[in-house]
């Protein structure tokens, strides 16, 4: 008992410790940090392709460094930092082969926000003018894919979606039955929680709704909920359904908020409903003016319908549908060599490092992923450049050696894990003193000695406790 009054004693202490110090969060007028776009190198379509790299040359041209935001395409034109991956393919197979190659080469990086007047919304420019492909010094066509990004590059996985054709999976396919139900709140005048229950999720059908709320509540049964505002512009509500259609109307409840414990008058009423097929569905948002083909985009759509999929439930139809802010570019082209035949491969594209402000100057890391590499039949030297004026502070990749162009490595096969390196215009870079970060500082440390002193005032308490403990036993005998 009295180790067990022990035990206790110390996790109520650090139970206290946990509460008393403080969950901190720092914030700034001004975005210190910006993330940039990963690239990677030219992977074969065809996971049984003999092709192997014989060599292979990286050359990072940062002579400049990005601006804190781009919003004008003019703006944008000026930046020309790129990465160039020079290949020497080699066909060991006694037979021709024509393979299909691409190249991801990232998403846009947080600074470039451009928006559009003509299209009303923001968008992306075709930053590739002056880049490409070529095959043994000419230059050979190429088209620029997408998929939607994952968040972390797996070769495997991401070209899975890069099809050619409208990709099925489950129930969900191109000709999946989608019907659209448009509601409008009547009989309140004032904000309001409305909710409904939807059922057979999962096994009869899926839903996207662009609410506030979602929860699951039995199996195959969600409720789901949304703020609406007959004063203001949000008093209507569109459920799509995909799959097996809801029998009748949806029963709404309006209550005062969302913990739905007081009910109010007023009701939804169904002003519309249409029927469509999933291919329609997950075209509403495209433009045919964006540069992405259609086959893709619907990929992209069926990707994030499966990927955040929550038992047959969605919420939030712009994020569903509109993916052109989340999508990850692609070259795609095509190359054939003869039985023993070598040839020259090389790929230029755009590069954006990730920024950070934190520091003074700035300091901006590049991230290339070497691992897809790992896809071809075989894989030889590797050759790395960096032509930059500036400092080279960090890289997970060791060996880098002083040029007068920049900084240079040579090895054979390929490093562990990715390539990561970081420039500056300085040395030695002063990571910037704002009242944000001293008072980080300055709570960090509390924190710390908060913790030390709560550990040492444990172990004393437990000394204590075992002593006075000893003293009784000795009294008692």
């Amino acid at each position: 008992m009295k180790k067990l009054f022990v035990g206790q004693v110390c996790v109520l202490i650090v139970a206290l410790l946990l509460a008393a110090a403080p969950l901190v969060g720092f914030a700034n007028s001004a975005q210190l940090k910006w993330s940039g776009a990963d690239a990677t190198g030219a992977i074969p379509a065809d996971k049984d392709c003999p092709i192997t790299v014989k060599s292979e040359k990286l050359i990072f041209n940062a002579s400049m460094f990005p601006d804190s935001f781009y919003s004008s395409y003019e703006e944008l034109s000026e930046y020309t930092a790129s990465v160039t991956a020079r290949y020497e393919f080699y066909n060991p197979a006694d037979y021709t082969v024509n393979a299909t190659l691409v190249f991801p080469f990232g998403e846009y990086p947080e600074y470039v926000d451009i928006y559009s007047e003509e299209e009303g919304k923001y968008s992306f420019p075709t930053d590739t003018a002056g880049y490409g492909i070529k095959v043994n010094g000419e230059q050979i066509e190429t088209v620029t894919r997408h998929t939607l990004s994952s968040g972390k590059f797996i070769a495997s996985e991401e070209l899975k979606w890069l099809k050619d054709e409208r990709i099925s999976e489950g129930a969900l396919s191109p000709e999946t039955e989608v019907t659209r139900y448009s509601y409008t709140l009547s009989g309140q005048s004032e904000g309001c929680f409305a909710s409904v229950r939807i059922s057979g999720l999962g096994s009869e059908r899926s839903v996207i709704m662009d609410g506030n709320s979602y929860s699951l509540i039995g199996d195959g049964i969600a409720e789901l909920g949304v703020w609406l505002d007959p004063q203001g512009a949000q008093d209507t509500v569109t459920v799509y359904v995909l799959g097996k259609p809801i029998d009748g109307e949806l029963r709404w409840g309006i209550y005062e908020s969302g913990n739905r414990k007081k009910e109010l008058a007023g009701q939804m009423q169904l002003t519309d409903t249409e029927s469509m097929t999933l291919a329609e569905l997950a075209m509403l948002k495209y433009n045919d003016g964006c540069g992405v083909s259609e086959t893709d985009w619907y990929n992209a759509v069926m990707r994030r319908l499966l990927t955040d999929e929550k038992t047959g439930g969605y919420y939030g139809d712009e994020y569903v549908l509109d993916v052109y802010s989340s999508l990850m570019r692609w070259y795609q082209y095509s190359i054939s060599l003869e039985p023993g035949e070598t040839l020259i491969n090389e790929v230029s594209a755009p590069i954006y490092p990730a920024k950070s402000d934190l520091y003074s100057p700035s300091k901006y890391t590049y991230t290339y992923l070497l691992s897809p590499a790992q896809c071809w039949a075989g894989f030889g030297d590797l050759k790395i450049e960096i032509v930059t004026p500036y400092y080279l502070l960090e890289s997970n990749v060791r060996g880098f050696v002083k040029t007068e162009a920049g900084y240079f490595l040579g090895r054979n096969g390929l490093p562990s894990g990715e390539l990561e390196f970081t420039l500056c215009a300085s040395s030695e870079p002063q990571r910037i003193t704002t009242p944000y970060t001293v008072l980080g500082s300055v709570l960090f440390g509390g924190m710390v000695g908060v913790y030390i002193f709560g550990a040492l005032s444990c172990v004393a308490l437990v000394a204590v406790i075992t002593l006075i403990a000893r003293n009784r036993r000795r009294r008692g005998k």
